[in-house]
């Protein structure tokens, strides 16, 4: 399937999705009464490498974001192909309303530096502290400097993903996800 020459007008309130498809996250916060509650995000990426910073932008709004404010750490999680339907139903559910840990049926496991767990079977783990939270627009960005990242074993080759192991998740808009071809591409190969 190919696409026209010609182009359609997007409205502005859809523009970002232009930018997708976008690598899904779990963001795993806890608050100070020791409540866990899990958000996805898809606005997530590096920043720096030295200090090594990550950004997930994130509306001020959500429940997940009050629990970051509080103890100023976060955990991100790459979650699998298998996880989706855990997924769709972070993003589309308050922890406000619900437990959605226990809704969900995810395990959690204490993070090495930091006192937010993470979720078990998670492709990738990234432990953070908050550095810096910038005001932007409807959302924040909350910056976070890596403690400490560890991934499935088999699965982190040569300090990049093995594309034949894994199936992460990428949102294309609305209900809508995508995942990768199993297939490395590189410049003069198509």
């Amino acid at each position: 399937m190919s696409c026209s020459e010609e182009y359609i007008r997007v409205a502005k309130r859809f523009s970002h999705r232009l930018l997708h498809p976008k690598l899904v996250v779990l963001v795993v916060a806890k608050g100070r009464n020791g409540k866990v509650n899990v958000m996805t995000a898809a606005w997530c990426m590096p920043v720096s490498i030295n200090p090594p910073l990550v950004v997930v932008s994130i509306s001020r709004k959500r429940y997940t974001y009050k629990l970051i404010k509080e103890s100023r750490e976060f955990v991100i999680c790459i979650p699998t192909l298998d996880m989706l339907n855990v997924v769709h139903y972070f993003g589309t559910v308050s922890g406000r309303d619900e437990n959605k840990i226990s809704k969900s049926g995810v395990k959690l496991a204490p993070a090495k530096t930091i006192d937010v767990p993470y979720i078990v079977g998670s492709l990738a783990i990234l432990e953070c502290k908050v550095y810096k939270i910038v005001e932007a627009g409807d959302h924040d960005l909350v910056i976070g400097e890596v403690l400490e990242a560890y991934a499935l074993k088999g699965c982190f080759k040569d300090n990049c993903y093995d594309i034949e192991c894994i199936s992460p998740i990428y949102h294309i808009g609305g209900p809508r996800y995508t995942t990768i071809a199993k297939k490395v591409l590189k410049p003069g190969s198509l």
